[in-house]
């Protein structure tokens, strides 16, 4: 209703009252949290006093099965206030919290794998940006085959992460690719993209990038429909890749692919990726940068931190 000093008041009143000990004694304290939360990723002090309050509810709600939903709470609710953190500079402050929150959801056994393996990823991505790579990798060998068997369709987000930053065992992940078109495209888009890093580029560079495309046309998106919005997010992976490194027939020929796959929203970011919008245009005619650019950052955006908490969970045992 908009009133926190009200809330404040009440929660005060509460916690002086010292009543009984249920649910609601970790209700208070994610109250408590919610009201202290940061506007800013500049307010540490803030954030801090935050996150006290989340682990006081989950500390309390480990202990006893029936509170168990209290730490799934906890952990959607820290996720919505984390959202100025997840900004280059900003997210290894989470690592502690997060990693703290990611090991109770565990021990609770939570029943939402799916929400668990995201934030497993998104707490991998802050190893990463913090320059703690021993530690990711590490977090890597029990996070990946988790995401595998319970949101296997996030694996091959896990998968590049691998990939371009060298946390697996190279022979081992070209393992996994002998049976997935997917991860072997995922494979090669991304060890391009680690040699694009390190400054070791190959000079055949297109020739390579030629192959991860070939394979895609082995992806019968007609055939398995299940696999169509995977393919598209492939080829748009490789179409922005392929104008970073100034390989622009490549480029048009991903382009050209996404636009007979259909739907659209690609027919309008291609529409724009074909000088005059003429059937049978030249290579030459095509311009497919702003096409790929919009449709690579929508990409990314599915597949990335920008994650959607699920909703609460409300239980009335006492």
């Amino acid at each position: 209703m908009g009133q926190p000093d009200v809330s404040e008041d009440c929660l005060q009143m509460y916690f002086k009252a010292k009543g009984p000990v249920t649910q609601f004694l970790g209700r208070a304290h994610l109250c408590r949290a919610q009201l202290c939360a940061p506007k800013s990723a500049e307010n540490l002090e803030e954030f801090e006093n935050c996150v006290t309050q989340y682990m006081k509810a989950i500390n309390f709600a480990k202990g006893e099965p029936r509170y168990y939903f209290l730490v799934y709470n906890a952990s959607v609710l820290y996720w919505q206030m984390v959202r100025p953190f997840l900004k280059p500079g900003s997210r290894h402050h989470l690592i502690s919290s997060l990693a703290q929150i990611i090991h109770v959801l565990n021990q609770t056994e939570a029943e939402d794998k799916e929400w668990l393996a995201e934030l497993m990823l998104e707490l991998l991505e802050c190893y990463l940006q913090a320059g703690r790579k021993e530690e990711a990798a590490k977090f890597c060998s029990t996070a990946a085959p988790f995401v595998r068997a319970n949101a296997p369709e996030k694996y091959r987000h896990a998968f590049s992460v691998m990939v371009q930053h060298e946390l697996v065992d190279q022979l081992q992940l070209k393992e996994e690719t002998r049976t997935s078109i997917s991860l072997s495209v995922t494979y090669h888009i991304n060890m391009l993209k680690r040699k694009l890093d390190n400054k070791e580029l190959p000079d055949d560079v297109s020739t390579v990038l030629r192959k991860p495309y070939k394979q895609l046309s082995y992806y019968d998106h007609q055939r398995v429909p299940s696999v169509r919005e995977e393919k598209i997010l492939l080829l748009i992976e490789l179409a922005h890749l392929s104008l970073t490194l100034k390989c622009e027939e490549i480029a048009a020929d991903c382009v050209s692919d996404l636009k007979k796959i259909g739907s659209q929203k690609l027919q309008g970011l291609v529409r724009g990726a074909v000088s005059g919008g003429a059937a049978g245009v030249e290579h030459s005619a095509w311009r497919p940068a702003e096409a790929v650019a919009a449709a690579h950052e929508e990409a990314s955006v599915k597949c990335t931190s920008k994650i959607t908490a699920p909703f609460l969970v409300f239980q009335h045992t006492p």
